[in-house]
């Protein structure tokens, strides 16, 4: 669960060097696909999760690090009814936009990027944050505009 998750992380974060760190909470994903995007079932999945992130980032910053800690949260993809992509409906809004959100030390507070991201943009971000480049023929290109100038 995005609870036990969370309790996980905030015990072991302060323990540990790590220079990645990867979370995954599937609640709003497995809601979805069970009772439909945007019931109260999901949304109630949606809240659990939005509890887990700021616990997540609550340990970060309490053991001293958020000033040297990028974090990027997404989702793999959208969704309407129960499902996320028809090939009848290939450009359906809902099911094509995700939330992409990165804060961390150089990233300017309150940035709206207003162009087309993809949940495949966000590995070449992460290897981009930590000073490496991108495998040749990877899908996507870091976002940039996360960058300082």
């Amino acid at each position: 669960s995005a609870e036990n998750i969370a309790r996980a992380f905030e015990q072991a974060w302060p323990a540990h060097d790590w220079a990645v760190t990867f979370v995954h909470l599937r609640e709003p994903d497995s809601a979805g696909h069970a009772k439909g995007w945007m019931g109260l079932d999901y949304l109630d999945a949606v809240r659990r999760a939005d509890r887990a992130v700021g616990r997540i980032l609550d340990a970060i910053r309490d053991c001293g690090q958020g000033a040297a800690t990028a974090v990027i949260v997404s989702a793999d993809h959208g969704g309407s009814a129960k499902g996320h992509y028809r090939v009848f409906e290939p450009d359906k809004k809902e099911n094509v936009t995700i939330p992409w959100i990165c804060a961390g030390p150089g990233v300017p507070a309150g940035l709206k990027i207003d162009r087309l991201l993809r949940t495949y943009d966000t590995a070449p971000t992460a290897l981009a944050l930590l000073g490496l480049g991108s495998p040749e023929g990877i899908d996507g290109k870091p976002v940039l505009e996360v960058f300082p100038k």
